[in-house]
């Protein structure tokens, strides 16, 4: 049981109003029930396609603009034609945010049948690490709707806003605050898990794309080779992603 969970309300002075459902959970949450939110209860549609972007390291604001340019509309392409999933960090930090702001402006908002046919951005960060996140709880247990959530653009200490360009976001909670680990520990497990489930078309491919990146970078991309999950390394992006493309 949580008391954080609903639809996060984004606001801010010059800002368009923009809004995304939420859950905070346990780091160790079976990724079924996961994938049972996303279908069941978020009622987004199955993916032909997993995009998982990582995007770690320092010194993300010298990655050229031209290359993000390119990124970000190949991805729009990509995502819109494939009906994929869009996994990301779900912060409002690095070159995620000029991503995710990309994607969210080209999203699909015809929906059918109940569902929403809009390119789905599942943020996945960690409860302790959220700038405002006592916004987000309901002391009854009954979620909020709406979350009012002041968007930030920058971090504070060790606390980083939600970006409010995405879709939605699972916020796993280990119990630290200020810390990171949460996520990649929820974020490797949902991901495996996805990578076997079966859908109604069938097993679901999965690509990674790395954009610059630090040593544990490297240790995941020979992860991933390793499971036959193929990898975009994203040149000109500084850090690991130089040092595996070379």
């Amino acid at each position: 049981r949580t008391d954080a969970f609903g639809e996060v309300q984004f606001y801010g002075f010059g800002m368009k109003p923009s809004s995304a459902k939420y859950v905070r959970v346990s780091v160790d949450v079976a990724p079924s029930l996961l994938l049972t939110l996303l279908n069941k209860h978020w009622a987004i549609k199955d993916p032909s396609l997993i995009i998982s972007i990582e995007a770690d390291g320092h010194h993300q604001e010298n990655i050229p603009s031209g290359v993000i340019e390119l990124l970000c509309n190949g991805l729009t392409s990509v995502a819109r034609n494939t009906a994929a999933y869009i996994i990301a960090s779900g912060y409002n930090s690095g070159v995620i945010k000029p991503i995710c702001q990309a994607l969210h402006e080209h999203r699909d908002i015809v929906s059918d049948e109940g569902h929403d046919n809009r390119i789905p951005i599942i943020g996945i960060s960690t409860w302790g690490s959220i700038l405002h996140r006592n916004c987000l709880q309901d002391k009854k247990g009954l979620g909020c709707y709406p979350a009012r959530y002041e968007a930030a653009k920058k971090a504070v200490g060790r606390f980083v806003p939600l970006n409010s360009c995405n879709s939605h976001f699972i916020l796993a909670d280990d119990g630290t605050t200020g810390q990171r680990k949460a996520e990649t520990i929820l974020r490797s497990n949902l991901e495996e898990f996805l990578l076997q489930a079966e859908f109604q078309t069938g097993k679901v491919p999965m690509i990674q794309i790395i954009i610059t990146g630090n040593n544990k970078t490297i240790k995941k991309v020979k992860k991933y080779v390793e499971r036959n999950i193929p990898v975009i390394i994203v040149c000109n992006t500084g850090g690991a992603a130089e040092l595996i493309a070379w």
